[in-house]
């Protein structure tokens, strides 16, 4: 089997940069003037576009970036629903239902990882019980 093909190494900072620089836009987007709310968010939206297509052009893949991705994306998705509820640009219901969807959406995924997980390991349990019933107690 051959190994993972690794890009050059310019591109491999490149996507875990963008992602940072989302969870960055997230942070100050609730202190941004009004004015300046939309280019945050845009820049937010392009950079989850931009940090996924140059990790997967350029093979710059990680694990962290993976994880942080996804973190990132739920950060700024929280930072503009409490930036747009609190300043009355948005109702309370229709924050509120962003948040329950996102919520929804995450335990959804959390328990198929875990049922994935869980039965990588099952073979495993099921090995130990049955070696465990052939060997007579004393």
């Amino acid at each position: 089997m051959g190994e993972a093909q690794q890009g050059p190494a310019w591109a491999r900072p490149i996507p875990n940069i963008l992602t940072l620089l989302r969870i960055a836009a997230a942070c100050v987007l609730p202190f941004v003037p009004v004015g300046w709310r939309l280019p945050v968010v845009v820049f937010g939206g392009v950079s989850d576009w931009a940090d996924g297509v140059i990790a997967r052009r350029f093979h710059a893949q990680s694990p962290f970036g993976t994880f942080m991705d996804g973190v990132a994306d739920k950060l700024l998705v929280l930072s503009c629903v409490v930036t747009f509820v609190t300043s009355g640009d948005v109702p309370l219901w229709q924050g509120l239902l962003v948040m329950a969807r996102d919520i929804v959406v995450t335990l959804l995924v959390a328990i198929i990882v875990l049922a994935r997980t869980w039965r990588a390991f099952e073979h495993v349990k099921v090995r130990q019980r049955s070696c465990s019933r052939g060997s007579p107690r004393s």
